[in-house]
């Protein structure tokens, strides 16, 4: 895997793609019971800002307690070989999410588009391309982000024209009250899935946002999180009023892909074939995912593998073979949520509860600043020690 820098705008543009593939995927904010619908779906998408801040904190907290470090090796120097056990984990759930990306990409083809088209050869061939593309390297698919955001905008903006007369403001108060639960339980819904942050902390030392009078570099900071998820927020928002206004009902209520379904509907009014359009589009947001998962998975698994003295050959081996393992891995993960909607369907739900991203972006930091905190305080009284004693 060949190593590259990216500037912070290369980076916001793949992170905030990344993000949106997630509406291809899942509901836009309703459909099941006991969630915000209509217009109050908009507002829960807007109120998973808070969720989303309070996912970055600790991990932010983290690396400015560890400067030129990337999550993963922030954490192994806190908690030492336990550190290296939770790199692997993440490598594992890294590993995994871009196996799921690729079957549930496989899955929106099969069932909504080409539905006599053989289940996971789409899923294979997509996790290819990622494969090769995140073999590439980081500057090769980042600035491929550029030409995907020009993309969206063009193809967002031309949606919306061609649904304008479709819209309908009514329906937006199909559903005038709920309960703070549910809103705020819709609200984390939203937010649960953004595994850009993680991403974000282990790409922070790859990433550059401009250069000092003096042409050193300068490193990204926390404003990007700003942008690509102020972004995604305000897509998200406005992807649910538009799917509301024009299809009625809840956000997802009788579509499997609402923003497939808006593509279809759209088709034939401004543009021709805008289905195959978008479909396209969202094959680029997934292909870019991927890209960026494999990517991440492996920059983890560096933290854990590195070739020693050739004392343990297999560790060597998976050392010196770093990409062929993870896409080894990934190529398994997908084969198993393709292969089984019924685990497709219990990854889905898992993921969906929030819980994993719980645990790797607010528990886990958390841990490991303690620990950094009491390793410090260790040393301060060591040293003062040995001043006492010379």
């Amino acid at each position: 895997m060949i190593q590259t820098r990216i500037s912070g705008a290369q980076a916001a543009a793949l992170l905030f793609l990344s993000r949106m593939f997630a509406l291809l995927i899942t509901p836009a904010g309703g459909g099941q019971a006991g969630q915000a619908s209509g217009g109050l779906a908009a507002l829960a998408a807007l109120a998973s800002f808070l969720f989303q801040l309070a996912l970055f904190i600790p991990g932010w907290l983290l690396m400015k307690r560890n400067p030129g470090q990337n999550f993963s090796e922030a954490v192994t120097g806190c908690l030492g070989n336990f550190g290296k056990g939770i790199s692997l984990m993440l490598w594992a759930v890294l590993v995994l999410l871009a196996g799921i990306s690729a079957a549930e990409f496989d899955r929106f083809l099969v069932s909504a588009v080409y539905e006599q088209a053989p289940k996971m050869l789409f899923a294979l061939l997509f996790l290819a391309a990622a494969v090769y593309g995140a073999w590439l390297g980081l500057e090769a698919f980042g600035r491929y982000a550029y030409f995907g955001l020009t993309i969206f905008f063009i193809l967002a903006v031309s949606l919306c024209l061609s649904l304008s007369g479709d819209f309908h403001t009514g329906e937006l108060y199909a559903q005038t009250s709920v309960s703070a639960p549910s809103f705020w339980g819709t609200a984390w819904g939203m937010a649960a899935g953004d595994i850009e942050i993680l991403c974000f902390f282990l790409l922070l030392p790859n990433l550059r946002s401009g250069q000092t009078g003096e042409g050193r570099t300068v490193p990204a900071g926390k404003r990007l999180f700003f942008v690509w998820n102020g972004l995604y927020t305000l897509a998200a928002c406005g992807f649910i009023l538009l799917t509301v206004g024009v299809l009625g009902g809840s956000p997802s209520e009788g579509h499997n892909y609402p923003f497939y379904t808006l593509a279809c509907a759209a088709e034939g009014q401004l543009f021709a074939r805008m289905d195959a359009v978008h479909m396209s589009m969202w094959g680029v947001f997934g292909l870019l995912r991927c890209c960026l998962l494999l990517y991440c998975a492996t920059v983890c698994l560096r933290c854990v593998m590195t070739v020693s003295s050739g004392k343990n050959k297999l560790a060597d081996w998976i050392a010196a073979h770093r990409t062929f393992v993870t896409a080894a891995a990934a190529f398994a993960a997908a084969i198993l949520s393709a292969g089984s909607p019924k685990v497709l369907n219990a990854f889905r739900s898992v993921l969906g509860k929030g819980i994993p991203l719980f645990l790797l972006l607010i528990v886990l930091p958390a841990i490991a600043l303690i620990a950094g905190a009491a390793q410090s305080s260790k040393k301060k009284k060591e040293a003062a020690g040995h001043g006492e004693a010379s």
